[in-house]
């Protein structure tokens, strides 16, 4: 009986009119290039994916670890005579240091990625969990806004809160109305976005409205930040040009 296999070539029998299949096994060596995945935008427009990720961040002018770039760069006394060299030194001038193949723009992107590192980001509403919001529900239908008579209620009040625990919780309870109404729930889970809308009286949403609502909110909140620093900035020049002026009239006046 003929044997087959992946790679298999006929040959004459010893015998006229039987024939004998040679099997071979190749061993095929998967040369597929792991796809380098870069979730810095920035980072990401500079890329170049023909290049290994170690040439793309020596291209960059980054290192992947900075302590042990920096370790194995220059010994403790090198490092020692840097540091007072760079204190003595008053002329302002900063000498940069290109690796051998790396562009001049190309260290723009350490200036863009320190500017994001700075930039600050909008803070998180630390909301009540779904449970502590079921439970408040239940607080302020019974008792409104008197945290002394929510404090009181033992069967309610199960974790013996404090009156100031409770007013907590009740600002935080409010604000989570205001913010799922205003569609402006950042920070809170689909689990507890859906239970408060329940209550008011809205539709739940799915998983992906949820991320999209959330992702829009963010942006939202980072653009008017960008937008609140430029103008600060605007107006820092603008008193620092003033300054300058003033100045300049006095000098002329006298």
């Amino acid at each position: 009986m003929p044997m087959m296999g992946n790679d298999a070539s006929a040959v004459p029998g010893p015998e006229s009119g039987t024939v004998v299949w040679l099997t071979t096994q190749v061993s095929r060596r998967n040369k597929r290039k792991d796809k380098v995945f870069v979730n810095n935008a920035i980072v990401r427009s500079k890329w170049d994916s023909d290049k290994t990720v170690t040439e793309n961040y020596k291209n960059l002018g980054l290192v992947r670890a900075t302590n042990i770039a920096i370790n194995s760069s220059q010994s403790k006394a090198d490092r020692k005579k840097s540091r007072q060299a760079a204190a003595a030194s008053s002329d302002g001038v900063t000498t940069i240091t290109l690796q051998p193949g790396q562009k001049l723009q190309d260290l723009n992107i350490v200036a863009e990625l320190e500017k994001q590192a700075k930039r600050k980001k909008p803070l998180r509403f630390r909301s009540l969990s779904a449970q502590q919001f079921r439970d408040m529900h239940a607080f302020v239908k019974k008792h409104g806004d008197d945290v002394a008579k929510m404090a009181r209620d033992m069967r309610l009040n199960r974790w013996q809160k404090t009156a100031t625990q409770l007013a907590k919780s009740l600002a935080i309870y409010n604000e989570m109305f205001e913010r799922v109404l205003d569609d402006r729930f950042g920070g809170m889970d689909l689990y507890t976005t859906n239970e408060v809308r329940l209550i008011a009286g809205k539709e739940p949403l799915t998983n992906r409205e949820h991320r999209a609502i959330s992702k829009a909110n963010y942006r939202a909140q980072i653009a008017r930040m960008d937008a609140e620093e430029a103008a600060a900035e605007a107006a820092a020049a603008a008193v620092s040009d003033y300054d300058e002026s003033s100045e300049d009239d006095g000098e002329e006046s006298e």
